[in-house]
């Protein structure tokens, strides 16, 4: 039997929808907000806590796993503080804005044995498994990206070649899994660099 042990937080555009789900799973406990009307919607629609307050989530007992799908800019302090809080993590991408501070919430979720997982709604779609099983089978050869001017896609380094939307056009950060052995190039995108990602702040 499912129980209501999940808190979303952030209730906007994206996040009213993991709200929506997480309800119709019977796993919603909490939604937490700053805007009072968002938090009163919720309440009246779903009949569950609503709080302004990520301390007040954060120190509830019942809440087991936290969904996470606030702003960009936020989702490293948040998931951070999340797991640090011993809670399990759901963030929906970008991890983070920089590749250094995904590295560093990816080791603090394992050094407390915490789940952390982003939300790639289609990572698990049956023609990206296809795809990529072709792929790493090498029956569709050498992989590379064509960008247009003005995309927000990236492409990186062979062997340490990361997928998908990215969060502002100016902070861009690649953020699907890390492909097997494959070759990239780049046109007009920004190639994310680890060494000269910033620290996590």
């Amino acid at each position: 039997m499912v129980r209501p042990n999940i808190a979303v937080i952030g209730c906007g555009y994206w996040g009213k929808n993991v709200v929506r789900t997480f309800h119709n799973l019977g796993a919603l406990r909490c939604v937490c907000d700053v805007r009072s009307q968002v938090l009163d919607a919720a309440r009246e629609k779903y009949g569950v806590q609503t709080t302004s307050s990520i301390a007040e989530v954060l120190a509830d007992p019942q809440v087991e796993g936290v969904a996470i799908a606030a702003p960009a800019v936020q989702h490293y302090q948040l998931v951070r503080q999340a797991l640090e809080a011993g809670k399990h993590v759901l963030v929906e991408k970008p991890l983070a804005l920089h590749l250094a501070e995904g590295r560093h919430l990816a080791e603090i979720a394992d050094s407390l044995a915490r789940v952390l997982m982003v939300g790639h709604i289609l990572q698990y779609h049956p023609a990206i498994l296809k795809l990529k099983r072709d792929d790493f089978a090498g029956e569709l050869g050498e992989s590379s990206t064509s960008i247009p001017p003005g995309s927000i896609w990236a492409s990186c380094a062979a062997r340490k070649t990361y997928c998908g939307v990215f969060a502002p056009p100016h902070r861009q950060f690649a953020s699907l899994g890390e492909m097997h052995d494959t070759k990239c190039s780049h046109t007009g995108a920004l190639t994310v660099d680890s060494a000269a990602s910033a620290e996590p702040r």
